[in-house]
This record gives structure tokens, C-alpha cells and sequence, in this order.
């Protein structure tokens, strides 16, 4: 069993609720954590590897965890991903989902709903990409 799998769903499944409660930054960031650890799990998988192994490469990226994980991911879909429209709108989403995500944890401003339900649109669309072009 994946754990990291786990807390994807907990942390979308988190999202959803927090926005229903009006908490929108927390919920923002739980939409980004939601994709980043599906990401990371089907890395793993598609790789056939180990999270110890991915930690290694991550410690090694100049890009650093979040970096490598993203770029890895996005270079498979690019490879899996015929149309290029197609392509270059779900790397502006996962753009535009750490964008929200940054501005939520560290600025000092308001996060209204829009960002939040965009946020956790754009997680969903970036995780149902992922499951079905990365086997």
C-alpha cells in the first residue's frame, strides 16, 4: 500500500471540505499537496523505483523536490500527450496551481474562492492526466 497514494486522495478529499467551511488558503494548499503526492507516487511506479531512490534525485536537482518532481512528470506527459494544446494546458495548470499554492502559504494577501475552487479544479484535471497517460 502507498501512503504517499493515501494522502493525495486525503489531502483532495481535504480541499473539497475546506472550501465548503470558507477556508480557502488551507484549502489551496492541500489541492497543490493533493497532485504533487500523486505525482510523486506515479513516478515511482511508472519508473519501477523506490521513494528512497527519487529522495536521492530530488537532493541531487538543482530544481530541488518540488522542481523534480514536476519536470520529471511533465516530461513524461509531453512524450504520452499528442496534442500540443493539450499538453501546454495542463503544464499552465501545474504553473498556476504552485503560483496559487506559494501565494497562499507565504504572501500576506486574501484567498477567495475562486482561487481555491480553480485550485482544486486544476488538481483534479493535473491527477486524472497523470492516471491516464502514466500506466
Amino acid at each position: 500500500m502507498s501512503y504517499l497514494k493515501q494522502k493525495s486522495t486525503f489531502n483532495i478529499d481535504s480541499a473539497q471540505e475546506l472550501i465548503k467551511m470558507n477556508y480557502y488558503a488551507p484549502s489551496v494548499h492541500c489541492s497543490y499537496y493533493g497532485c504533487f503526492q500523486f505525482m510523486k507516487y506515479t513516478l515511482k511506479n511508472y519508473h519501477k523505483t523506490t521513494y528512497e531512490k527519487i529522495e536521492q534525485e530530488c537532493l541531487n536537482s538543482p530544481r530541488g523536490t518540488h522542481g523534480y518532481i514536476i519536470d520529471n512528470t511533465l516530461a513524461i506527459l509531453k512524450s504520452k500527450i499528442n496534442n500540443n494544446r493539450d499538453f501546454a494546458n495542463i503544464k499552465r495548470k501545474l504553473k498556476d496551481l504552485k503560483t496559487f499554492r506559494i501565494k497562499s502559504d507565504y504572501f500576506n494577501e486574501q484567498i477567495l474562492i475562486d482561487d481555491a475552487t480553480k485550485s482544486l479544479e486544476f488538481s483534479e484535471t493535473i491527477i486524472r492526466t497523470v492516471k491516464t497517460n502514466l500506466k
